[in-house]
């Protein structure tokens, strides 16, 4: 921002440099001047006696500053995709900052302050009585980028450590359990991909992608029982996904295809990833507390000459569950055969948002309207279609349990090839911001079974409802089913 505003005064300067400046010098027969009608150079006769348009330093001098201060950012803000990470506020880190603040505050008033009350109070954090902390669901583990051809990655998912491991060819993505059903070795760490198979770094056990033991090469033979546990991948969207199913069952629905992404003809413009520290269901649940938007979202981000008192944001929103699709058996087997997502379907929610950016809370101001068009598919899948004047935008939200109490959410933008990148990374940017004012609220609250709602509120009850088909008899639940040493 500094190197934008100072970059901009620049450019101001440099224009006035550009009219014609008055100085005192012999007459010339030739002289370069710039026209008053165009910005460019000619060659002309300038017969004035007293006044001439000469070459001026100072013009070098600005334009030199300007392109150092903005040409390195200009390639980033314009050409390239932006990523961010988040990792979450640890109640660690927050005991530190404040035993740091009050350890100066006592210095500089010399008075002594006893910390261990308010270090206790902050170590507590009421968890609730939550529902089961893994749906049954597609999840995100990663992007396709992430993961290149004869490449394994070990990653933390459901409480559990998994192996993802994309074929020589590129053309297969496989997931295992990460630990060697021999000595306990993890596959991901320096593990080597051979076809479409894995080779542990210990003893070079092989695994194919249905878990099976294929080679052992100390071995004559390979024992029946030698497999490891498998998950059900999919990749759609540039995102690898996988199926989790607390009964063991295939999938029943899939996230849905967005042709244009996989043919390139919207481009990815940048990702975020966020840590948070709640239960799944809390961060959807935003979508029909329509209630917090016009408390939590109504400032303004941008404080330059005090806009955030004159305006804010206010929104409008509807939150509706799917209805089931229509199909013929024969026509579902088909499409679960195919693994087709749908936009239609029971496991679907439909939100629909209204903002407007108003002058002292209460005129709209025109052209400053945007409308998006939300749809959720399960518990950890979002997309929002944004209608823009430059073309059509797409951000797909994702929420994947680590832990029970611990979310990665990544926020891809997609865009048509029409559109500025700068101008996509602009919405990711703002979506972002709102969405990071959430962070502490998820971050220290508590899960609440019964909510004392009201009417106002939307329809958070409804959506409860709704998620609850995600759960099944065997679901785990916390402290019951699922080890602690998370």
């Amino acid at each position: 921002k500094a190197r934008l505003i100072v970059s901009l005064i620049l450019v101001l300067v440099v224009y006035g440099e550009f009219n014609f400046i008055k100085n005192i010098v012999p007459q010339t027969e030739s002289l370069f001047r710039l026209s008053s009608n165009s910005t460019i150079l000619d060659a002309s006769v300038y017969e004035g006696k007293e006044e001439s348009i000469i070459y001026n330093a100072r013009y070098f001098i600005f334009a030199l500053v300007a392109i150092l201060l903005v040409g390195p950012k200009l390639k980033s803000v314009l050409f390239d995709p932006v990523y961010i990470i988040r990792e979450p506020v640890l109640v660690e880190t927050e005991l530190k900052s404040l035993a740091q603040m009050e350890r100066k505050k006592a210095l500089f008033k010399t008075t002594s302050t006893d910390q261990s009350s308010k270090l206790k109070m902050r170590t507590y954090r009421r968890i609730g009585q939550t529902p089961p902390p893994y749906p049954n669901s597609w999840y995100k583990i990663l992007s396709s980028e992430e993961l290149l051809p004869g490449q394994c990655i070990d990653i933390q998912f459901l409480g559990q450590v998994v192996v993802v491991f994309r074929s020589e060819d590129g053309s297969k993505v496989s997931c295992l359990d990460a630990y060697c059903p021999h000595l306990g070795a993890n596959l991901g760490v320096n593990g080597q991909v051979i076809q479409d198979t894995i080779k542990c770094a210990f003893h070079g056990w092989r695994f194919d992608a249905q878990g099976t033991c294929v080679d052992i090469p100390y071995a004559d033979k390979v024992p029946a029982i030698a497999k490891t546990k498998t998950y059900i991948t999919i990749e759609r969207n540039k995102m690898i996904f996988i199926w989790f199913d607390a009964e063991g069952r295939e999938p029943h629905w899939f996230p849905p295809d967005v042709p244009e992404i996989a043919i390139g003809e919207y481009r990815l413009h940048g990702r975020t990833e966020h840590r948070i520290r709640c239960h799944i269901s809390e961060i959807p649940e935003n979508g029909p507390d329509t209630g917090h938007l016009n408390v939590l979202h109504t400032e303004l981000t941008v404080k330059t000459l005090g806009l955030h008192k004159l305006l804010n944001h206010y929104w409008e929103a509807s939150w509706k569950a799917g209805a089931e699709e229509e199909r013929s058996a024969e026509q579902e087997e088909e499409d679960l055969k195919n693994q087709k997502g749908s936009w239609k379907g029971k496991h679907l929610a439909h939100i629909m948002v209204y903002h407007r950016i108003q002058w002292l809370k209460s005129w709209n101001i025109p052209g400053m309207s945007l409308d998006v068009t939300i749809t959720q598919v399960g518990p950890g899948l979002v997309f929002l279609h944004f209608t823009t004047a430059f073309g059509f935008i797409y951000v797909i939200e994702t929420v994947t349990p680590v832990q029970p109490m611990l979310q990665l959410v990544t926020h891809q933008v997609f865009a048509e090839r029409k559109v500025p990148r700068f101008f996509a990374k602009i919405v990711l940017n703002n979506m972002i911001t709102q969405f990071e004012k959430d962070v502490p609220i998820w971050n220290n609250k508590m899960y609440l079974k019964n909510p004392m709602i009201i009417k106002e509120d939307g329809d958070i009850l409804k959506y409860r409802r709704w998620f609850t088909q995600f759960y099944s008899e065997n679901s785990p639940n916390v402290g019951k089913d699922i080890c602690n040493d998370w």
